[in-house]
């Protein structure tokens, strides 16, 4: 590497590094560019065009686009992953929700502790109380400072005591009731 400057007028030209060092640096330099590239290449989980396309389609709120577009890729990412169990749970497809949620958490990275909590939440809106209690305590590793938690973990024991049938309130089906969900 040649150095050059100009000091009053006159040219100085410096050689700092020989040839023998410069290709010495060279070969030094470049197996540990390449290394540096491969491993950061590897690391990084790639989106497929399917799932770009997916994202889209969730960025749109239309949701069973995404839902198409994510359910024909085999290898989501754990954003994917995250945002197919979303456009299910918007689409009140709450089992498929809960199968995807489920694939995301035993995921082994990229989990977030709001994902524990949506499964949760997915879990019990499907009546699996003891499992949603389990991704609740999980969140609750997580995020112990979050107010959901501490509102959990005030009213943890409340929902035994709410299904003890204590004789007060006899529940009768009305002839008008179907088995669907009904609005008011």
């Amino acid at each position: 590497m040649i150095l050059s400057f100009q000091v009053k007028n006159k040219y100085i030209h410096l050689d700092i590094f020989n040839h023998y060092n410069n290709y010495k640096m060279k070969t030094l330099f470049i197996p540990i560019i390449i290394f540096i590239g491969l491993s950061v290449s590897s690391i990084a989980q790639e989106k497929s065009k399917k799932e770009i396309q997916g994202d889209k389609y969730a960025f749109k709120y239309a949701y069973d686009e995404a839902i198409v577009s994510y359910s024909h890729e085999k290898n989501l990412t754990p954003e994917g992953q995250r945002h197919l169990a979303e456009a299910y749970h918007n689409m009140n497809q709450d089992t498929e929700s809960e199968i995807a949620y489920a694939k995301l958490v035993s995921l082994p990275t990229g989990v977030l502790p709001e994902d524990y909590f949506k499964y949760a939440m997915i879990l019990k809106s499907n009546n699996k109380y003891e499992p949603a209690f389990t991704c609740l305590n999980k969140f609750s590793e997580l995020k112990p400072n979050d107010l959901r938690v501490k509102d959990y973990q005030l009213h943890k024991a409340e929902l035994e005591g709410l299904q003890k049938d204590d004789g007060k309130y006899t529940l009768t089906n009305l002839d008008v009731n179907s088995e669907a969900q009904d609005f008011g």
